[in-house]
This record gives structure tokens, sequence and C-alpha cells, in this order.
């Protein structure tokens, strides 16, 4: 496992690359499909993730060991429902929504608190047409319908956080 750091040299960035000594990664994931209905399946997922540095000494004598690793969000839920029903002429009509929450996590090795990312939740709707030989589909979307607002990405070098955040709601 690397973590790839900046510097000022000069007034100029640069980089350099520190490796973790050891790191331990164990989880399980849980998928389940049932489909109730001949036009509705059901869909739930559980992944839990355990991570660890066992010895990460950083290049400037920082002992990261004992924390987890970056992005490692310990429990993930997930849900969805697809809907499909036929129209005259062998047309037919899907309808689909899915959930996923993500517990909190940090973006960064040291536990900072200011590249902590909560917990959030994002859901997505579609709604397709298909045509009768289903070679073709006209699908509309909606994604991260509750314009959650959370971060894609965090760093922080000295002072300063930089971030990019998550897609906002899009549809088409």
């Amino acid at each position: 496992v690397q973590r790839v750091d900046t510097t000022l040299s000069g007034g100029l960035p640069v980089a350099f690359t520190s490796n973790a000594g050891e790191s331990e990664i164990s989880g399980f994931e849980f998928d389940l499909l049932w489909a109730p209905l001949d036009r509705l399946n059901v869909r739930f997922a559980y992944a839990y993730l355990d991570t660890e540095y066992k010895e990460f000494i950083g290049p400037g004598g920082e002992d990261f060991s004992g924390n987890a690793l970056p992005v490692s969000p310990e429990n993930t839920l997930m849900g969805s429902l697809d809907y499909a029903v036929p129209l005259s002429g062998g047309w037919g009509l899907i309808a689909g929504t899915d959930w996923v929450w993500i517990d909190d996590f940090n973006f960064d090795v040291n536990d900072d608190p200011y590249t902590e990312g909560g917990d959030y939740t994002l859901g997505n709707m579609r709604l397709a047409l298909t045509s009768p030989d289903d070679s073709w589909r006209v699908i509309a979307y909606a994604d991260n319908v509750t314009d959650e607002e959370q971060y894609a990405n965090m760093t922080r070098r000295e002072q300063e956080v930089i971030a990019a955040a998550l897609d906002g709601r899009r549809f088409g």
C-alpha cells in the first residue's frame, strides 16, 4: 500500500511516494437476488470491510500503524428494485431504482479529521422502453436523486484541504 505526498521545493510542488510495511484487509460480502413476482426483481447486498496498517512509518517519522486504510468504509448496504411491464406489440417498460449507503471513512492514512468523509446515501432511478426484439432501449434516468453532497476525493497538504465533490443530481 502506498501513499503519495507532495511538498514544496523552491516554490514548486514535488511528489514522493512512501510504502506501508504491512497491512491487513479482511471482510465479507452478501448478495441476495429475489424474484417474488414474475416481473419484479429485488436485490439486497451488504459488505463488511476491516482494514488496518500493521506497520507504516511515514517519511517524516509519523507512525500510521493501527490506522484504517484510506477510503475503506466498514459497512456498505445496497438495495434495488426492477419491475418489468409488457406492453402491446412486444414492447416493454422497465422501472427501477437502486440505493446505496456507505459508512464513514477517511480519505487519508493519518485519520485526519479534516479528510474524514461522513456516511452518505445515494439513490438512482431509471425508466426504460425496450424494443420488441430487445435489440435496443431508450432509458430515462436520474442519478443522485436526493442531490446528496459528498466528496469523491479529499487530501490535506499542510494547511489546505484539496477536495473533489461527487456528482450532484444528474438526469437524462
